[in-house]
């Protein structure tokens, strides 16, 4: 037996880490079990595409119909079976509908009285409301209360099928309390478009209780809101008269208010307007009277003013004051005084001064002068008293009308609040006056109360059940089996990695198939050896198959590059050894230099079928390793063109042993001796090599 020792980890070949990535692709991609003796070489192995990346088409979908109809016709026959029998089981149910009219306004006994509830302007939440209130508790347990025999109904609590009556008592007296919402359940309210109808179907096993419910509820909801609209009216009612009363007090009190004021601020006989005109004109006369007084003193101060600036004249001939210059006494005084002067002139120019006739001019003069000082004064005196006394009167007159200001002002302010408490008085008028009207009303209406829900349609007792509906369930419970395992089938078909055919390959793995194998039987031939490759024979399934494969092959490797050739599998016996034997057999007639080399250092089964006998201690692992030559451990066969070099003592580590330089070397060598070099390889899914 031939000795191994590991091989150096150091010798390895770098492309180990390449040739372990590739291998982990490899594996990922044929994870599924190939069809038996079909045969797909993967060109590249590093494309993106995920192979399980499957579209979902229509033809896909018969396909599965087509492999599947034995198994999907009969569960979905069987599953509307069940549905049929499950729908006769089922208690019959009848619905009675009865149409109601809801408006937003009841009809009016009295046409001008206007109603309490208005909903004119918001119709859509309106009758929205009304369909709550339709299907409220309320309605339910008003509709239950008029028809008590249905509380005592077990066929309402859905018990027609307890048969001890005490156990049903108990289950009904249990359920009770939840009536209503057992016809809440049983009820259903449809507003029926563009209108202001309601249609309210009630659902029950036993058609006169179905009837009877529906016509219990309209007349509830009837009752509801008739009950309802005089609630509100006598609530209405009771608010106007709080108001009323509340109105008629403050009225009362302000008229007092009112009489109040007259009687302190004298308006009894006279009205505060023609006090207030009169005031006015009171204060419109003292203010013309003191613009007078005031123009006045102004023309008096303008008179006084050069005078009372100017120094005293000696000569009064000079004074300018103009009431002087206007007095007549003052003319003939200053006319007979300038005589003198020029008199004194002329006697003075004949005399001397001294002479006795001048100085009695000067006399007449000093006198003449002294009488018109004195007279001048006196004028200027009577000014300024008139002066003084416009001033006075203009002091009065400001106090006067600043008087007259307050009392008009004080007029006025009477007279706003005056108008105001009147103003008031109008409004509460108008309030009572108003609320006197409405009052009238809601006693008229509270009186004449109508509803404004009317029955338009009253129920009639169904004579056929509506559900269960047989055939339709049956039909429905059919369609969605058959769909629900055409869905459960194609999720399978969809998580099923498998590969069957040919189709498989080339939409799971992304590759295109060069070749296909008949699946042969076990038989041997008469000297107990496999079938092989023999051109010789007449043309059978295994010969047309080798030549096509090796056509398409031959065909791929035109330019010359394709040299090396290596089979696997993703399991074990599936074909492998016999596909590249009889393959390598083939490529030898046709011309190609072939050698076969077995690589399967798990299971070698090469010279099984070949047929060889040949030494077990030479092959391909002491080639690697250096202890034999590839001449010495090769095999010729009796094929035309074809050696062998077999697998030889298995080592206990194949994959380190094929990772080293001595298999590189043996494949270059291999290479430049041999047209065409194949691999027979162990299984990928099972080991690395």
């Amino acid at each position: 037996m031939t000795q191994f020792q590991a091989p150096n980890p150091q010798r390895r070949a770098p492309e180990s880490q390449e040739l372990q990535s590739h291998l982990q692709k490899m594996r990922r991609r044929l994870s599924a079990k190939p069809a038996p003796g079909t045969m797909a070489i993967t060109p590249d192995l590093d494309t993106d595409t995920d192979p399980r990346e499957i579209s979902i088409n229509i033809m896909m979908i018969f396909d599965l119909l087509r492999r599947r109809a034995w198994l999907v016709l009969p569960l979905a026959a069987a599953f509307g079976l069940l549905t049929y029998q499950w729908s006769r089981s089922r208690p019959k149910q009848y619905k009675a509908n009865t149409i109601v009219e809801v408006v937003a306004s009841a009809p009016k006994v009295f046409t001008d009285i206007r109603d309490v509830l208005n909903y004119r302007f918001q119709l859509r939440r309106f009758y929205a409301t009304q369909r709550v209130i339709l299907n409220s508790d309320e309605i339910a347990q008003r509709a239950l209360s008029t028809r008590p025999w249905i509380l005592r109904s077990a066929g309402f609590y859905g018990l027609d099928r307890v048969q001890d009556p005490k156990k049903r008592a108990e289950k009904i007296q249990k359920l009770r309390p939840n009536a209503s919402q057992i016809l809440k359940a049983k009820t259903s309210i449809a507003p029926i478009r563009k209108s202001s109808l309601f249609r309210i179907t009630v659902k029950d096993t036993d058609p006169h209780r179905a009837k009877e419910l529906t016509l219990a509820l309209a007349q509830a909801y009837q009752e509801y809101n008739r009950l309802f609209r005089l609630r509100t009216t006598l609530n209405a009612y009771k608010e106007i008269k709080r108001r009323l009363e509340d109105y008629q007090n403050k009225s009362k009190k302000l008229r007092q208010h009112l009489m109040s004021f007259r009687e302190k601020h004298n308006i009894l006989t006279t009205s505060l307007d023609d006090r207030r005109n009169l005031a006015f004109k009171q204060l419109e006369a003292l203010n013309q009277r003191m613009i007078k007084v005031i123009l006045k003193r102004i023309e008096l101060e303008s008179q006084l003013r050069p005078f009372m600036r100017k120094k005293r004249d000696k000569n009064p001939l000079a004074n300018s004051f103009a009431p002087v210059l206007e007095n007549a006494l003052v003319a003939r005084l200053k006319e007979n005084y300038s005589k003198l002067l020029l008199k004194r002139e002329s006697l003075q120019s004949k005399y001397r001064a001294k002479h006795h006739r001048v100085l009695k001019i000067d006399r007449q003069l000093k006198q003449l002068r002294s009488l018109l000082i004195n007279h001048i004064k006196m004028i200027q005196q009577s000014y300024k008293e008139q002066l003084s006394s416009v001033k006075h009167e203009e002091r009065t007159l400001r106090y006067k009308v600043r008087a007259a200001k307050r009392k008009l002002q004080k007029l006025d302010g009477l007279n706003l609040n005056f108008d105001q408490l009147k103003q008031r008085q109008k409004a509460l008028d108008r309030s009572l006056e108003t609320l006197n009207k409405r009052y009238f009303e809601l006693q008229l209406l509270k009186d004449s109360i109508t509803t404004n829900v009317r029955i338009v349609e009253r129920p009639r007792l169904p004579e056929k059940p509506f559900a269960p509906r047989v055939m339709r369930n049956t039909f429905i419970g059919t369609m969605l089996s058959f769909f629900a395992l055409i869905g459960v089938f194609l999720l399978i078909e969809l998580m099923d990695n498998s590969i069957r055919s040919i189709e498989d390959i080339e939409l799971k793995c992304r590759v295109s198939p060069i070749g296909e194998m008949p699946l042969l039987s076990q038989k041997k031939t008469a000297s107990g050896k496999e079938p092989l490759y023999n051109p010789d024979r007449p043309l059978t399934q295994l010969e047309e198959a080798i030549r096509a494969v090796r056509t398409n092959i031959l065909f791929m490797s035109s330019d010359g590059n394709l040299n090396k050739l290596l089979f696997t599998s993703p399991s074990p016996r599936e074909g492998k050894t016999f596909l590249v034997s009889n393959l390598s057999i083939g490529f030898g007639h046709a011309g190609k230099k072939t050698i076969l080399i077995d690589m399967d250092m798990r299971r070698p089964r090469v010279h099984k079928i070949m047929d060889l006998d040949y030494d077990r201690s030479k092959g391909v692992s002491t080639v690697i390793i250096g202890r034999h030559t590839i001449d010495e451990a090769l095999i010729k066969t009796e094929y035309p063109n074809l050696d062998i070099l077999p697998c030889g003592p298995i080592p206990p580590s194949p994959t380190e042993l094929i990772e080293t330089d001595g298999f590189m070397r043996m494949l270059s060598e291999l290479e430049e001796r041999y047209d065409l070099v194949l691999f027979n390889t162990p299984p990928t899914l099972n080991v690395a090599d």
